[in-house]
């Protein structure tokens, strides 16, 4: 028997939102015109996203009795019978590994509905906040210890994924969530695998994300892990500067920069600059993997589980204090350190070697236990 499809996204379904990972509308719109629920349990209540890939509708599973989350895959209707049994079946498979991950950063798989003749339709957590894309435009930038627990989280999903052999190939602030409570959560796994295997003029016309894709997807090389490392220094880059490293007035000439252009400087990344210089060579093999960056993250993050970030502004000291005397320690641990790893190099200081030598610098005691700011910017 053939899945009830969702409404098509010009039906009458309550105002329609901005392209953003499953979220309940801050004013829902009203319910679809049809109230059938779709596969017998899931009643739909109004969309609340639409984007290149599909659309995304807040659902209550009638079974369980709990909110859902209901997101179209859309086949496009002039697609030959072949290629679009192809690609169903791919969004399948995908969508089959993606629930089989265990991760508390990745948005949970509950259902999927799948039919020979309809559109996949994902049955996924509904989440209640927003997008970093949207956090950032509110709040322009963050600091970099809340960008580091941001970057824990998102590189923990990712590590799970590619440890299961999945590439995200679409990591970007717009896919990351923001909970109400502060959960951080990467979104919209395996949508763009087919569209990322194209050239560069399908990079610019489907993805419209340019700013954030890996030099080595640009010039036409297979997307792998690291280019998900790649998407996710531009993101913590972004968190700290208010915009990704590379952006042009229009998608070729962002593509371009991100080709040829050098890195440009990040002055309030701190010690974040670490991790966002291993993340960002422009060399996949010479880039940092996600799990060789997770310790790194860990030691500036505020909170180095990753779990929930606090994206209040701490307070400013008042003005007759004078200035904040320089920590003792440059390189400070998460909790005190035994005596056994006292004796060992912290993850930061051995990523500082390692991008010293690379770009040419000598590695010295001195430097090697001094600040990050700026110092891989070349």
């Amino acid at each position: 028997m053939a899945v009830p499809m969702l409404p098509e996204s010009g039906e009458p379904a309550g105002p329609p939102a901005p392209a953003a990972p499953p979220a309940l509308p801050a004013d829902p719109g009203p319910p679809p015109a049809d109230p059938a629920p779709i596969a017998g349990r899931y009643a739909l209540d109004a969309q609340v996203g639409h984007g290149a890939t599909g659309s995304i509708w807040a659902a209550t599973d009638q079974l369980l009795r709990r909110r859902v989350a209901l997101k179209r895959i859309d086949i496009p209707r002039d697609m030959g019978p072949v290629e679009a049994a192809e690609l169903r079946e791919r969004t399948l498979r995908e969508a089959r590994a993606v629930a089989a991950l265990t991760n508390p950063h990745i948005v949970t798989v509950y259902d999927i509905l799948a039919g020979p003749d309809t559109d996949p339709v994902i049955v996924m957590e509904l989440l209640e906040g927003r997008s970093l894309a949207r956090t950032l435009a509110a709040i322009g930038r963050m600091t970099p210890e809340q960008a580091a627990t941001i970057g824990v989280a998102v590189a923990s999903a990712l590590a799970a994924a590619h440890s299961r052999g999945i590439v995200h190939r679409d990591v970007k602030p717009a896919n990351i969530f923001i909970g109400g409570d502060g959960m951080v959560k990467l979104t919209d796994f395996g949508t763009a695998r087919g569209r990322l295997d194209t050239t560069l003029t399908g990079i610019g016309l489907v993805v419209g994300s340019p700013a954030y894709i890996a030099p080595e997807l640009i010039t036409g090389s297979p997307a792998g892990p690291a280019a998900d490392a790649w998407s996710l220094g531009c993101t913590l880059f972004a968190c700290v500067e208010g915009r990704p490293p590379f952006h042009g007035a229009t998608p070729l000439e962002t593509v371009t920069a991100t080709v040829h252009d050098p890195v440009p400087p990040h002055p309030h990344a701190g010690e974040l600059g670490i991790a966002i210089a291993a993340l960002l060579e422009k060399s996949p093999g010479e880039r940092a993997p996600v799990q060789a960056i997770l310790p790194v993250l860990r030691e500036i993050a505020a909170d180095p589980s990753g779990i929930r970030v606090d994206l209040s502004r701490p307070d400013e000291p008042p003005a007759a204090a004078g200035p904040t005397p320089a920590p003792e320690d440059p390189d400070p641990t998460v909790a005190t350190p035994s005596a056994v790893t006292q004796t060992m190099p912290s993850p930061m200081a051995t990523w500082r070697r390692r991008l010293r030598l690379r770009r040419g610098h000598t590695a010295s005691p001195a430097t090697d236990t001094g600040p990050a700011i700026g110092e891989f910017t070349d």
